[in-house]
């Protein structure tokens, strides 16, 4: 049933991440670590990113060099000699795209610089940013095709603290350093430990995107529902904890000490609630065309 494969070098891996925040440059450095188990070579991957100090946290891992954000649009339009385009987004995202203090990429920019890249049959984008959902519902079907595959709907992405069996081996100015854990964005992680070991997930004799989606989806569903278990113990305890200054915040008798104290707990157990009503839904589009894309 394939008809497509993403698998050989007619295929440019393009990782965006816009964020601060050093975790999710770490999904981009897990993603490269597949692609580079997988024998893609660095000319077929580009990671855009608008962290100061990228370099300094995915050279050491034999990441290609970073690229600003801001250029997404010219060099997707530059590339040359690919015949599929696979986009990773991670990061933050807002509710009219991706952005972490303020919108750098909106739907309909992501879609058209896609569909600009020369020569290409399709485009996959892979979703794993908040509100994710905002990219839904675009038409599919013009040419060049695109499948989405989305990590969440119009809601938080939960990023769960995530251990590697095996870490991803690297170097710094000839000192050996490894990414064993950090929180990572489930959905993405998953998507990657599939395509580095792609299996038939449904069991209809075919290997293909859907599986990924449906591996991707189930196991980060599997990962978050073990933490909420575990956030929502905590949050109990912080509970109890704060109980404890109950008399003394009415009475306003808090020192300077117990002051910063009440508010880190504040602040966890804000965080832990937040997380503990998220309903994270996973979504697809386009997805015959998806049962047509492979990794062989």
């Amino acid at each position: 049933m394939s008809n497509h494969s993403i698998g050989g070098a007619d295929t440019c891996w393009v990782f965006i991440s816009d964020s601060d925040e050093v975790r999710h440059l770490y999904d981009v450095v897990h993603g490269v670590a597949v692609l580079h188990a997988r024998g893609v070579d660095d000319q077929a991957i580009r990671i855009f990113t608008n962290h100061s100090q990228a370099s300094l946290y995915i050279s050491p891992y034999g990441c290609p060099s970073p690229i600003a954000i801001s250029d997404f649009s010219q060099q997707l339009a530059g590339l040359a000699g690919f015949r599929y385009v696979v986009i990773v987004a991670t990061g933050h995202g807002r509710p009219d795209g991706i952005g972490s203090a303020r919108t750098t990429i909106k739907p309909h920019d992501l879609v058209a610089a896609a569909r600009v890249v020369p020569g290409i049959e399709l485009a996959v984008i892979i979703l794993s940013q908040c509100f994710a959902g905002v990219f839904n519902y675009i038409d599919a079907t013009a040419s060049p095709a695109i499948v989405m595959l989305g990590a969440t709907n119009l809601g938080l992405s939960i990023s769960p603290q995530i251990s590697l069996g095996v870490p991803v081996i690297g170097s710094n100015n000839g000192a050996p350093v490894q990414l064993g854990n950090w929180n990572a964005n489930a959905f993405m992680f998953y998507f990657f430990r599939w395509i580095l070991n792609p299996s038939d997930v449904d069991g209809d004799g075919q290997i293909s995107l859907i599986d990924a989606y449906k591996f991707a989806g189930a196991s980060s569903t599997d990962e978050i529902s073990k933490i909420k278990s575990q956030l929502f113990m905590r949050s109990q305890e912080i509970s109890i904890e704060l109980s404890q200054y109950k008399a003394k915040i009415s009475a306003g008798g808090l020192s300077v000490t117990e002051k910063l104290t009440v508010d880190s707990l504040r602040s966890e157990l804000s965080n832990y609630i937040a997380v503990l009503y998220v309903s994270q839904e996973p979504w697809l589009l386009h997805a015959n065309l998806a049962r047509k894309i492979s990794l062989i």
